[in-house]
């Protein structure tokens, strides 16, 4: 949110500005009720006025009371087309809301206001890359330099995109870059060590890696990102005990500074199946052909090379990991605070209602469209979740569920540094494998509830015979058979996650069964996965 909320004037009435000022100090107390009532009674005064309308939005922004705070930031600059701050806002809200082709229009204002907004150019930049338009964000973010050059982090971001693009040696070097302009900062060494395979402990990053080890408290949370990459160079070198006593290190170094309480996990996973066991849900019967396709399981489990070879079609979009699933659950079907759902058994029956939820969902994805791609996939691995709004709104959706191995796939979350909050189980054996666990008690509810509507593949069957799988997915998708599917490596679509290297390459066996070179670490998880 943009603070400078209005501009002081020597002509301006005084008695607004006090109010303003006022105002102002108690949201920075946090007491936002007080500073609403507030900003209403000072609107009533001064309807029109721009910044007593910014100043209210403020009010409900901060209160999560985003529909409020919209409409305020709306009247705010229809009031005064040139205040900058409230195009920030506004914009801000409808990148936090999931409206991002309107966030992106508002951005676009701001800069023909003021060309050389760094907040402009950063957000339209960011919008960019969520629209998987990489190159047009590289773009933005370099206009950025122009303005300023010492952003570390705009250096790193345009590394990362870089990086999505396959162009790893370019990548690398405004990752260094960056850390030569914040010698604390320590992530792009993880982007590096992704991009890289070890030889041996002489290879130049290895060194720098282990110098870094050495210098870095190891409290800070910065060390994380080195103990991930240290982890990955050891395992490069097939020195498993030494990588597995970093990936160790990196996993309880970080769960000192996150908060994760898996009970309201399992409260979530049991209100779903208690939910979606009522018989009385009116599902959405409609006759057109499926044009999303849904890639889901646990991470780590294949959602990227699934997607690498189906997105290698003509017809097909990879969008890779998309919010709008959740950010429908969230909007229309979930209380925050109890953690349940919140539907009546007449808006389950409301066919109205929920048609308008589809549309509302279709006008969301709607931005990865195009003439020549008619079909989207969603590789969000834990739409998982979210099969039964699927099947309420979208019942002619293609899921495909991504199973692997369990030792393999919980090691490998285990191992991968996975930057979201919906990862912040995999930090113990404990948290992960119950996790893992109550994940498989799910799919086989789902899989009981509308057993012809999701298809499992396997990841060891996949790798094993890539063609003969390849082509009985196409055929659950209904989409022809193509050969491009079969070279998915070639394909030059962006990849954004964890996997950007070896999607990247063709398929490969040595992941099957790749426990068992840390069998040794492993018995705590082990046991945890067979037991009941």
């Amino acid at each position: 949110m943009s603070e400078n909320l209005y501009y002081l004037n020597t002509t301006f009435n005084l008695y607004l500005n006090r109010e303003i000022e006022r105002i102002t100090e108690n949201l920075n107390k946090k007491n936002f009720k007080k500073a609403e009532q507030d900003s209403k009674r000072l609107l009533k005064e001064f309807p029109k006025h721009f910044a007593v309308n910014n100043l209210l939005g403020l009010c409900f922004y901060y209160q999560n009371k985003m529909n409020d705070s919209e409409l305020y930031f709306s009247k705010a600059i229809k009031e005064e087309k040139k205040f900058e701050d409230g195009y920030k806002n506004l914009g801000t809200v409808y990148k936090r809301t999931g409206k991002i082709i309107k966030a992106k229009n508002i951005f676009e204002q701001l800069l023909l206001i003021n060309p050389k907004s760094i907040n402009g150019l950063i957000n339209l930049a960011d919008i960019f890359q969520e629209l998987n338009q990489i190159e047009k964000a590289i773009n933005f973010y370099k206009k950025v330099l122009e303005i300023d050059k010492t952003s570390y982090l705009i250096f790193f971001k345009i590394g990362v995109c870089l990086q999505s693009l396959g162009k790893f040696d370019e990548a690398i070097n405004y990752f260094n870059k960056s850390m030569e302009l914040n010698k604390t900062f320590t992530q792009p060494e993880y982007n590096i060590s992704l991009s890289l395979k070890y030889k041996s402990e002489n290879d130049p990053h290895f060194k720098r890696l282990k110098e870094k080890d050495s210098m870095i408290s190891n409290n800070l949370r910065e060390k994380v990102q080195i103990y991930y990459s240290l982890g990955k160079a050891y395992e490069d070198i097939k020195e498993t005990d030494k990588a597995f006593q970093f990936f160790n290190k990196a996993a309880s170094l970080e769960k000192k500074f996150i908060n994760y309480d898996f009970d309201h996990e399992k409260k979530l996973f049991k209100n779903i199946k208690t939910f979606f066991n009522k018989k009385e849900i009116a599902y959405i019967n409609s006759k057109e052909k499926s044009n999303v396709i849904f890639i889901l399981g646990m991470p780590r489990s294949g959602t990227t090379l699934v997607e690498q070879i189906i997105s290698s079609h003509d017809d097909v979009y990879g969008a890779g990991e998309l919010p709008d699933v959740m950010n429908i659950f969230l909007t229309h079907f979930f209380d925050r605070k109890k953690r349940v759902f919140l539907l009546s058994n007449k808006q389950l029956n409301d066919k109205k209602f929920l048609k308008k939820i589809r549309q509302e969902y279709f006008d969301s994805i709607g931005r990865f469209f195009s003439d020549e791609k008619k079909i989207l996939i969603d590789k969000s691995p834990f739409n998982f979740k979210f099969i039964g709004l699927i099947k309420i709104i979208l019942p002619n959706a293609k899921i495909i569920q991504c199973e692997r191995n369990s030792i393999d796939n919980c090691l490998s979350i285990y191992k991968s540094n996975i930057p979201s909050a919906a990862s912040n189980f995999k930090y113990d054996f404990k948290q992960l494998a119950e996790y893992y666990k109550s994940y498989l008690d799910l799919m086989n509810f789902w899989k009981k509830k509308f057993p012809d509507f999701i298809y499992k593949l396997s990841y060891e069957k996949l790798v094993q015979n890539q063609k003969d799988e390849t082509k009985k997915v196409l055929n659950f998708c209904n989409l022809s058979l193509n050969k491009k599917c079969f070279k998915f490596e070639k394909n030059v679509k962006f990849i954004k996650t964890a996997s950007l290297f070896q999607a990247r390459k063709p398929v490969y066996q040595t992941s099957i069964n790749s426990w068992k070179k840390y069998e040794k670490h492993l018995s705590p998880l082990i046991e945890l996965l067979q037991s009941k």
